[in-house]
């Protein structure tokens, strides 16, 4: 599939870190085809599929009619469990692509899942006919090893294989980290027997925390929830001092929304890390950014931001901003966590501090300060800022949430709704804009149009409405609107945020 030269495993990983660093700062930045195949299938393998949707999206748009983006998105909605829009999406990639083996294999799982098993063998059956090369097809270069490794897997048993290894490294945690990172990638699309490898592989010594440990990871890359947090629990049991096994277990919860269990386990992965600890204190210049103590401040401070506990997450990124002063991002953190408490003057210069430090122009960054600018009533600067950012080819999602409001402030509406339909346009799935959308419409009292647009950005999002109060807090006690949202959510069983 992939047209240009393959990349290693790790080299796939650095195009994940420049694509979240992208998404991070809404910088823009062209991919080719072949680098958005291996990006969606690295957060697939990653067992990350929002993030893979995000890639699909930005995919479409850079590369609009590109029928190839058929099958990530069926793979994507298979993995959301959203099957009967993957096996509709694959339907027509069949029709395309009679001879791909991932149409029919994604295709199968799906059948699985909503208890058609007839259907979903007869396209294992079609998958087989086909055959599959994944290597070759996401563009990856096979480590001399990693092949070995792999045919080890499938003609030795879990202990023989497991033996073997172990002699390789000093503990049972060092040997089993490496096979987790080469089982999971060669065995992504073999739930099942990636489990049962690292469930006999635990179960052949019962009081092994680390065993119990990545048996626990393996279960989160299959979204076994339940399983995970098991055996993440009882390698605690075993060893309630292991800040690693805190760690993934707090990465867990916050990828499942459970931000008081994951803020919880942040804080106690901090509390038993050791100097000796490679995750935590990264021994390579390189890795020390992502994997260490500071982070997991990010980490906190993220968790109360979605949480909405705004000045927890400002205590927690100023925890941040201490220990890694050099970095752009715990600065311009802080600098979102004050202007959600309606701190904009305050914010100003944290986000001057982050743009100081910021080696690169970062339109994101400079978005919010233009914001910050504009909500602390220093118009001309903002305008000033906004002007600098227009300059750009590209602009960063926060654009189109904050520029419309600049422009509605200084009371040239008709631009404001303009801006606000590009962004619409441009990502017609972003629920804020269709609140920042109702919120101008009410402040027209246009209750109808504002009516409208708040059920569709309902439909996107109900749990982020609590955007139009921030945004608006004068719509906070509107009778008629929080009657709007109390018959959605009861209509559509949605709970009280």
């Amino acid at each position: 599939m992939a047209k240009d030269k393959k990349r290693t495993l790790e080299e796939i990983q650095e195009e994940l870190k420049a694509f979240d660093k992208m998404l991070g700062e809404g910088e823009e930045k062209y991919f080719n085809t072949d680098d958005f195949w291996r990006i969606i299938m690295g957060y697939l393998i990653n067992d990350e599929p929002e993030k893979a949707l995000v890639a699909l999206e930005y995919a479409k748009k850079l590369h609009p009619g590109t029928v190839v983006f058929l099958i990530h998105e069926g793979m994507i909605l298979n993995r959301l469990d959203r099957n009967e829009e993957a096996i509709e999406v694959l339907n027509r990639a069949a029709l395309i692509y009679p001879t791909d083996y991932m149409v029919y294999n994604t295709r199968s799982k799906c059948y699985f899942q909503i208890q058609e098993p007839e259907l979903a063998r007869a396209d294992i059956d079609k998958a087989e006919e086909c055959g599959y090369d994944f290597a070759e097809a996401i563009g990856y270069k096979e480590d001399p090893d990693r092949t070995i490794f792999k045919k080890k897997m499938v003609e030795m048993e879990p202990f023989e294989l497991f033996n073997e290894e172990r002699i390789k490294y000093s503990s049972d945690f060092e040997t089993l980290k490496k096979i987790v990172e080469i089982y999971r990638f060669s065995h992504e699309e073999k739930g099942v027997e990636t489990i049962n490898f690292f469930n006999k592989i635990a179960q052949d010594n019962p009081s092994s925390a680390d065993r119990w440990m990545f048996l626990g990871e393996i279960y989160c890359s299959f979204s076994k929830g339940k399983e995970a947090i098991e055996s993440f629990d009882f390698s605690l049991s075993l060893n309630p001092e292991n800040a690693y096994c805190y760690n993934l277990k707090a990465h867990h919860f916050r990828s499942s929304d459970k931000y008081e269990e994951a803020i919880l386990n942040f804080r106690l992965s901090i509390e038993y890390s050791k100097p000796t600890d490679d995750y935590f204190y990264p021994k390579y210049e390189e890795t020390k950014q992502e994997e260490n103590i500071p982070y997991m401040y990010y980490f906190i401070g993220d968790c109360y931001m979605r949480s909405r506990q705004y000045k927890n997450a400002e205590i927690a990124y100023r925890k941040y901003s201490e220990l890694n002063p050099e970095n752009d991002c715990p600065w311009y953190s802080i600098g979102l966590a004050l202007g959600k408490q309606g701190l904009h003057k305050e914010s100003i210069g944290y986000f001057e501090k982050a743009l100081e430090l910021d080696e690169e122009y970062s339109s994101y960054v400079y978005c919010i300060y233009a914001y910050a600018l504009f909500k602390a009533g220093l118009i001309k600067k903002s305008q000033i800022a906004f002007d600098r950012i227009l300059e750009d080819e590209y602009f960063s999602d926060g654009f189109y949430y904050y520029y419309p409001q600049f422009l509605w402030g200084i009371n040239k509406k008709e631009e404001a709704f303009e801006e606000l339909e590009k962004g619409i346009k441009e990502h017609p799935v972003y629920d804020e804009l269709f609140y920042i959308k109702a919120m101008f419409y009410y402040r027209l009292n246009d209750r109808k149009n504002g009516n409208k647009f708040l059920n569709t950005a309902l439909k996107l999002d109900f749990d982020g409405h609590f955007l139009l109060f921030e945004y608006a807090p004068e719509l906070e006690n509107d009778k008629e609107i929080l009657k709007v949202i109390e018959t959605f959510g009861k209509k559509n069983n949605k709970g009280k945020s």
